[in-house]
């Protein structure tokens, strides 16, 4: 009974409106006969109608829609195209005109991109195969993120086999506008345009993966305008992020291996916003921890940089998520790692109402999961906060608008014969290996407690029932005050005047179901 009063303790007061949908950490498992590995949500994104939207990747092949409380609203399979045995779906987006765009890739012998383009309800409208001439140009396009332009068209950004970068720019139809490839971006050869952003200007700020942090600017007719490297004189960088924010400045964040120690560490850049370089930090985790590539990199509403990803013990035993703060001159405020007993890695993160929202993989029976935590990374589970350290890198930059040679890339686009086809998920909200006894979504608007705080006199706003049951705990599970429910009854009002000021929680149990709420006194 402990177990769980502690898991609801936690559910209910680390934020001001738990049992309103505030906070939330929910495994969504695969329906019977579904799959039986998941590769873990990799993206979540809000959508126009205060949803979300969750794309999970390599092994599942599956978008999922929920509500504003993570309710699944719908959820759909990309079938397998004929003759690609490495499969996944890469990058979504909300477009323009407030539709779901999903990019894919097929290896083997179609080494086919793909966009699906749907509406908010699971529509598919339509569906396009991406496939460059490998005989012409000697390779294949690898599409790893999809980003709106300045009309209803969008790009896809990513890389090749033979190791160059690539842009496919597409109209809103899914048509082909002009596809080009880019040879020695960072004089290392060794790129994959990795990340895009928007700018006003109607050119695209790009990052490459490479053994260099390295800016590009492109127009939107593909000509190179500008591109900077930066280099920390490690030949294992792997920029993986970039973002944009209020002020104007650049951030980006990737993985940076010591090649004399083999150690990892996440690299955080600042960039102002004619790319040049204004800080370096090295992320290093607690020397009983090994810290992986981050998958997420957010503005928080108070111009804090929250990066997130997922640590492990040496060894490589065990895996917990990671999320950690700066301030905008790069220094480190806080590191969380974990909620709880399990097992996750979070590899998508997206920032909606000043809260984050976590996508990633459960190793408690190969699970999908979401999470709601607030910027600190407090949420359902009780987390823990490990000190990490930055140090400051020596950086150079090389001058921008050296030569690039590019190419244009035969490509045919066609429409796919495969299915995208209805897909189940079993939700179940809970904390660790605790199962909790309510969703957020089932008591939002039934019930609620006025005033709050209070001084030990309020009111129990709740549906009526035939009869019921109340009890008022301390945080450690003590019996403050009790009483019992007027049959057909919409409130109950409590006199307990007297008692500490402080959070309580609020047990209800009415027709065989029991419901907890927050109470501050």
């Amino acid at each position: 009974m402990k177990s769980v009063l502690f898991a609801l303790v936690a559910f209910l007061f680390l934020l001001p409106e738990a049992m309103e949908g505030q906070t939330f950490y929910a495994h969504f498992d695969p329906a019977p006969g579904g799959p039986t590995y998941f590769g873990g949500f990799q993206r979540i994104l809000p959508t126009p109608d205060s949803g979300f939207v969750a794309l999970s990747g390599t092994y599942e092949r599956t978008i999922a829609k929920f509500d504003a409380e993570m309710n699944l609203e719908w959820a759909k399979l990309f079938d397998t195209p004929g003759g690609q045995t490495h499969f996944g779906v890469y990058d979504m987006t909300i477009s323009h005109d407030e539709k779901i765009l999903v990019l894919g890739f097929g290896g083997g012998t179609a080494a086919l991109s793909f966009v699906v383009k749907m509406e908010l309800d699971g529509t598919v409208i339509w569906k396009k195969d991406i496939a460059s001439d490998y005989l012409s140009c000697g390779y294949y396009l690898n599409g790893k993120q999809i980003m709106n332009a300045h009309d209803n068209g969008f790009f896809v950004v990513g890389g090749t086999s033979d190791g160059k970068s690539m842009l496919l720019r597409m109209d809103a139809s899914g048509n082909a506008v002009w596809a080009k490839v880019f040879n020695d971006l960072d004089d290392t050869f060794s790129q994959r345009f990795n990340f895009g952003l928007l700018e006003a200007n109607n050119a695209y700020f790009l990052q490459s993966t490479m053994s260099t942090l390295t800016y590009v600017t492109i127009q939107d007719n593909g000509i190179v305008t500008s591109r900077i490297h930066h280099s920390n004189g490690w030949v294992n960088t792997y920029p993986k992020l970039l973002i944009k924010a209020s002020s104007g400045d650049y951030y980006s964040v990737g993985l940076a291996i010591d090649p004399s120690f083999n150690t990892k560490h996440q690299l955080l850049a600042k960039m102002n916003s004619s790319a040049g370089l204004e800080w370096v930090k090295l992320l290093a985790p607690d020397t009983a921890l090994v810290m992986y590539e981050p998958y997420g990199l957010v503005e928080l509403p108070n111009g804090q940089i929250s990066v997130q990803g997922y640590v492990s013990t040496q060894g490589g035993a065990g895996a917990k998520t990671q999320i950690s703060r700066f301030d905008p001159s790069g220094n480190h405020l806080e590191t969380k790692i974990g909620w709880n007993s399990g097992v996750e890695k979070i590899y998508g993160a997206s920032i909606h109402n000043g809260d984050l929202y976590l996508a990633g993989y459960s190793s408690s029976g190969d699970r999908n999961f979401l999470a709601r935590v607030d910027g600190t990374g407090e949420g359902i589970c009780n987390s823990q906060t490990i000190p990490m350290l930055t140090t400051d890198i020596t950086h150079t930059f090389s001058v921008a608008n050296d030569s690039v040679t590019e190419a244009f890339m035969p490509t045919t686009i066609t429409n796919s014969t495969w299915e995208v086809v209805p897909h189940s998920f079993i939700r179940t909200v809970d904390c660790g290996n605790t199962l909790l006894a309510v969703e957020p979504s089932s008591i939002a608007h039934d019930y609620r407690v006025v005033p709050q705080p209070s001084s030990g006199r309020f009111t129990i706003h709740h549906p009526a029932a035939t009869d019921g049951s109340w009890k008022l705990m301390a945080l450690d599970g003590k019996v403050v005050a009790q009483g019992g429910i007027t049959p057909a009854a919409t409130f109950t009002a409590i006199q307990e005047q007297g008692l500490p000021a402080g959070l309580y929680l609020l047990e209800l149990q009415r027709e065989e179901r029991i419901t907890y709420l927050r109470v501050s006194i």
